[in-house]
């Protein structure tokens, strides 16, 4: 704008963008050297277009307001120029001469420029007023007009490019939602541990003290992370749903405790009857009842097997050795078979979670597959090192981590900020299907005071999460209040 106007010697000028929605022309810049004044809204958006002052491109009768410099040169695509204001009777000047009138200024005359789009399309106009006279000679005024073609080819630059921005952001949010709706049990997984990326990222950044002083983020880095973190889970896309949300021990398809319960009802069955026909051979008549009080109820057992599928009692030895004896009854109906089959005994046999060790592996795969996937990606080079930070959120500071047994110096600072918030928000989120017991605020932050000491989450960035009490923070927006039981 500064250089339309100084190679035109003008005392101001506006720049107006057309906003297809409203159907208006919308200003965005003003500038006045007279009058010592430049207004630029904030945050340019060209697509979502805030303004100074607005055009209408229709008056109340609803016809085009050709009668209007900006209207007309937008709509014509051509320049519209006037030399002397007062003597020129094609426009209705009346908002100028108002404008004169609160600030005490004179307009005598005026340019307006249509900016054309790479297409050749009108998306917007740059108005100049009071030039110097040596803009009515031909080849001053071919000057002029090339550099606000120009200033209309950098406009389409801005909007394609916040076009292209817009269109990878929402694509990208539509893969999260896909992802998250996956699984009504960790539906907003993914934007809670993005927001709580941020959280530490944005907290880290005003250290003014510390290991962390030194450390700043870009306007470019700072989307880096966010990205990241919105997508660090796409591979789970490819994760079979009965793996992803697997609720039980025994769930596949559907919940084989059901099947359990038939089979022990049926030994159950089988076994008072085996007993009753013992009892009637060896024992007199009087001794039946009192033989058929003391059979086997399997009640107890079909209760222990149900706690048992739900992680809702621990597998210590005792149950080991219940569970065993349990394991090694059998019952015939057409055949020969055990009540609890080797693949749901080796399930039951889960000490931690849900998963067997080959469902673990296929769920541990998505972290490799969401690295291929992004990878697949041309991103930007200020996107370039989005696939490592979101390949790393497993990864521990002592090699134990996966997919690739990184270490602490392998881990950039943004890779370590989201492995920490996708920690804590797994831990801490009551919506997990393998977890009876909810978990408490309290005993979240003691699972990660132990992953720091075990070296699996780096010290310094958890210091920062509880000295700062971040994760209050988050717990006060994603917690139930009943579980917030430490400040």
């Amino acid at each position: 704008m500064k250089i339309v106007q100084n190679a035109s010697g003008s005392e101001g000028g506006s720049l107006y963008i057309y906003d297809e929605k409203s159907q208006k022309l919308k200003g965005v810049l003003f500038a006045n050297s007279v009058l010592k004044t430049e207004s630029v809204v904030d945050e340019f958006d060209p697509l979502k277009i805030a303004s100074l002052i607005e055009v209408e491109m229709r008056g109340t009768d609803g016809r085009l307001r050709i009668n209007t410099p900006s209207v007309m040169s937008f709509l014509n695509k051509e320049t519209v120029v006037i030399k002397d204001l007062s003597s020129d009777d094609r426009f209705d000047f009346s908002n100028t001469k108002k404008f004169d009138e609160q600030h005490n200024y004179k307009t005598h005359s005026m340019m307006v420029f249509p900016l054309l789009s790479h297409n050749g399309n009108a998306i917007g106009v740059l108005q100049i007023i009071n030039f110097h006279p040596l803009c009515f000679q031909q080849d001053y005024m071919e000057f002029i007009l090339t550099l606000t073609a120009q200033v209309g080819l950098a406009l389409t630059n801005a909007i394609l490019v916040t076009e292209a921005q817009n269109l990878l952001s929402a694509m990208i949010k539509m893969i999260v939602v896909a992802i998250d709706e996956k699984s009504h049990h960790t539906s907003g997984h993914c934007q809670r541990v993005t927001e709580l990326t941020m959280m530490i990222a944005d907290t880290l950044v005003t250290e003014q003290e510390g290991k962390f002083k030194d450390f700043s983020f870009s306007s470019d880095q700072r989307r880096e992370l966010y990205l990241a973190a919105l997508l660090h889970d796409v591979g789970k896309v490819v994760t079979p749903t009965h793996i992803l949300e697997k609720p039980t021990k025994l769930f596949a398809l559907h919940d084989r405790i059901d099947l359990l319960y038939e089979r022990l009802s049926a030994w159950q069955l089988s076994d008072r009857h085996s007993r009753l026909v013992a009892a009637v051979k060896e024992a007199g008549q009087e001794d039946i009842l009192e033989n058929i009080d003391a059979f086997t109820d399997a009640d107890e057992d079909l209760n222990f097997l149900g706690l048992l599928n739900s992680n809702e009692i621990p597998l210590n030895e005792e149950a080991k050795k219940r569970l065993d004896e349990i394991g090694r009854r059998h019952i015939r109906i057409k055949k020969d078979r055990a009540v609890i089959s080797g693949n749901e005994m080796d399930n039951l046999k889960i000490a931690r979670g849900t998963l067997n060790a080959e469902e673990r592996e296929i769920m541990e795969e998505h972290v490799s597959i969401s690295i291929r996937l992004l990878s697949s990606i041309p991103w930007p080079k200020n996107l370039e090192c989005l696939v490592e930070y979101a390949g790393a959120h497993h990864e521990n500071l002592n090699g134990t981590g996966y997919p690739h047994r990184l270490k602490k110096d392998d881990l950039s600072i943004p890779a370590r900020i989201l492995g920490l918030a996708d920690r804590f928000e797994g831990i801490s989120a009551p919506d997990r299907p393998y977890r009876k017991t909810k978990m408490t605020l309290s005993g979240a932050l003691g699972i990660m005071h132990k992953m720091r000491d075990d070296e699996h989450i780096d010290p310094d960035l958890f210091d920062l999460f509880i000295n700062k009490k971040i994760y209050m923070d988050y717990a006060r927006r994603h917690l139930p209040p009943e579980l917030i039981d430490c400040d």
